[in-house]
């Protein structure tokens, strides 16, 4: 069965799916050229038949600009809040038809879900101005380095032009995503032109600083490796160059990059990462967020405790190489440092004080009940993520509400593992197919969290305080100091300030922590580029 809308854009016919929610899928919000800036699909009458999917945004298709949304149109809301989800793709660009909100606006009829995809890897983020050509059409392409931050601006345009008429109500919207989703999300942040189209920011895993914000000299090493590989020398050809020419150059230079071959060798920064080119991302955009650019908003920012822990299991695994977790732990150290070489080695930035850095680190194992190894996986989900998120904290929350958590529950955790980057995806969107019976709860509880703030820019709901008021169990934990129990007014998560690093530790039995591991996070947090701009 079809249900169809008229908006702004178009007439658009989606499908009803078997739980009575409808999906709109391949609607195109935006055009694009290649390396060019998106364009917002104008008013029109036409009629579009919403119900296959669009191309996805990792292969260079010029229609890879389009998003899938969710909506239940049993609900009487008239103006349900809106929430544009980014799934994480390591800044490659994926599909959106990967992940499915139906099952969680079909408990939240009050939401409506958009999920867009946006450009990615060269067709993305691209250096051309060292290309012959370039000059004369610079207007252009000078904004080539971010365009997959422009495509998600050019959703959120989209979305208020069109959503009232889906129900939605364009001045709830939330923003917000998992890695680089997360990533391009907080760059948003950083984007005073975006400030309009967005109320609340829900981030999970990635910020827009340090390791994943490039300066344009590491970011130009590999659009050179790209037009050096292809054997292009001007605009033009770049411009003509195949789609299918790009993406396996791209298959090429992620093999030496994870083989930590030259010239990726001396990149510390994530591919692709946004990059500070002063047309779309200015050197002093984090200064204006942490001088008030998030005024009035509120953010809810998190990490899973084993981001990236799946990394390391080679080391155990190996046991003819490392016959004991000793020397197991000594490669998974070697490999950190590698990661962050510019932090932890000698050949870095900070090499008179790296052998330093992880000694204070590692002196915290016993206080924190880790032995060397996962203390080397620890040091690089914080350097690599954790830190970041406390950036962002500090610097918003001393004017913008902030809710912090660290989540440590999953179904990773059948296996004895710790939550892993991206295991709370699915139990965001209410895709519980393989969780088991005795940790449904805890999987609602992720999703109703998620949904409260969506809903009210408040986190706390119901089934946070029924989760906290389960019967004491063992303590457990790193944190430094907790309260389980919600307080008189029924609230447990408090709001996150630099004073008050209130984290709501979600496990089996979540509890609010006054910040966990912070001696860690000390030490590192004047490592970030960005510190010191906080700490003026």
């Amino acid at each position: 069965m079809r249900y169809t809308v008229k908006a702004h854009s178009g007439v658009y016919s989606g499908e009803i799916q078997e739980n009575g929610t409808v999906m709109f899928k391949g609607v195109q919000f935006a055009s694009c050229k290649r390396w060019q800036r998106p364009v917002v699909v104008p008013a029109s009458d036409r009629e579009i038949d919403a119900v296959e999917f669009g191309p996805a945004s990792d292969k260079g298709d010029p229609d890879c600009l389009n998003a899938v949304m969710y909506l239940d149109p049993r609900s009487t809301c008239t103006k349900k809040a809106v929430f544009m989800w980014q799934y994480g793709s390591a800044q490659i660009g994926g599909n959106n038809a990967n992940y499915s909100f139906a099952n969680f606006v079909e408990k939240n009829p009050d939401i409506i879900v958009v999920c867009p995809n946006h450009r990615g890897h060269f067709f993305g983020s691209i250096n051309l101005s060292s290309l012959h050509g370039y000059e004369e059409k610079k207007a252009l392409y000078e904004a080539s380095q971010n365009l997959a931050r422009l495509d998600l601006l050019a959703c959120l345009k989209w979305i208020r032009e069109n959503i009232g008429a889906f129900g939605g109500d364009p001045e709830r919207v939330t923003i917000g995503g998992h890695s680089s989703g997360s990533n391009n999300c907080t760059c948003l942040m950083l984007m005073e032109e975006a400030h309009a189209y967005f109320r609340q920011a829900a981030c999970q895993a990635s910020f827009c600083a340090d390791t994943s914000l490039q300066y344009p000299d590491t970011a130009d090493i590999v659009s050179q490796e790209l037009f050096k590989y292809l054997k292009i020398t001007t605009l033009d050809e770049a411009l003509n160059t195949p789609a299918e020419a790009i993406n396996a150059a791209l298959s090429v230079f992620f093999e030496h990059a994870m083989k930590g071959e030259a010239p990726f060798d001396n990149i510390e920064y994530k591919l692709f990462s946004p990059v500070i080119d002063n047309v779309v991302l200015f050197e002093d955009s984090f200064v204006k967020l942490r001088d008030g650019g998030m005024s009035g908003k509120t953010l809810m920012i998190g990490n899973n405790s084993g981001e990236y822990d799946g990394q390391y299991e080679r080391f155990l695994k190996d046991t003819e190489t490392y016959p004991t977790r000793e020397s197991a732990a000594k490669a998974a150290l070697g490999f950190t440092i590698g990661q962050n070489f510019g932090k932890l080695s000698d050949r870095g930035f900070n090499k008179e004080h790296a052998d330093e850095v992880i000694r204070a680190y590692y002196r915290h194992n016993t206080e924190y009940g880790r032995d060397d190894f996962t203390a080397a996986m620890d040091l690089k989900n914080d350097l690599m993520l954790r830190c970041d998120s406390i950036l962002y904290a500090n610097a918003t929350s001393r004017y913008a509400d902030v809710y912090m958590y660290l989540n440590d529950f999953g179904i990773d955790s059948l296996n004895g593992k710790r939550i892993s980057h991206g295991s709370e995806n699915d139990l965001i969107a209410r895709n519980f197919e393989k969780v088991p019976d005795d940790m449904r709860d805890g999987a609602e509880l992720i999703s109703d969290l998620w949904a409260a703030f969506i809903r009210s820019g408040d986190p706390n709901c119901k089934a946070l305080e029924n989760a906290a008021k389960k019967p004491e169990e063992a303590a457990g934990g790193n944190g430094t100091g907790s309260c389980s129990h919600a307080g008189n007014n029924g609230r447990v998560w408090e709001k996150y300030t630099e004073n008050e690093p209130n984290t709501l530790y979600i496990a089996d039995k979540p509890r609010l922590e006054k910040g966990i591991r912070m001696k860690d996070l000390e030490i590192l947090m004047p490592l970030l580029r960005e510190w010191s701009i906080l700490e003026e």
